[in-house]
């Protein structure tokens, strides 16, 4: 019920609409258990214990509307509503993102990387306002990170030489 799935959008958008969404979404979904099942299926529950933890980067150090105002309009039309993107309740995060729901729910291991950029400018370099040079630290940790579970694992090993 996340998006444009939630039950308030069935008053707005049609069936049609809708549809091609689901098609698009489980589109991507099987592409990804495909992808896992080719490289990662083979691996038993200790080996896919060794993979390194899910990075999630994220800030909170921007203001982050997370709340919607909306308000009759004053049109003949009774059901018509204007909505107020700016002056709704603030929280931290990274300008589209609040930092509490940055992370998942359930218990998927993940490590946080704390950042201090607007999510527009987090790939940018960081005399651009991003913070590219603190991502791709964490990048070449996670990929020396995997040189240590292929020493460990030649099955593991040859799954990601597959995956490359």
């Amino acid at each position: 019920e996340l998006g444009v799935f939630h039950p308030s959008y069935k008053s707005v958008m049609d069936e049609g609409s809708l549809e091609l969404f689901r098609k698009h979404v489980q589109k991507q979904l099987d592409s990804a258990q495909q992808w896992r099942n080719e490289v990662l299926g083979e691996l038993s529950n200790d080996e896919l214990g060794e993979f390194p933890a899910l990075v999630i980067c994220a800030t909170d150090t921007i203001p982050t509307v997370n709340q919607v105002l909306r308000t009759r309009t004053n049109s003949e039309n009774d059901g018509e509503f204007e909505f107020d993107y700016t002056n709704g309740r603030s929280v931290p995060g990274d300008g589209r993102i609040d930092f509490d729901k940055a992370f998942p729910l359930n218990n998927t291991p993940f490590k946080r990387l704390s950042l201090d950029s607007k999510h527009s400018k987090q790939m940018c370099k960081q005399v651009s306002g991003g913070n590219w040079e603190k991502i791709w630290e964490e990048v070449l940790n996670q990929m020396n990170s995997y040189s240590l579970i292929q020493q460990k694992s030649p099955r593991v090993q040859d799954k990601i030489k597959q995956a490359v």
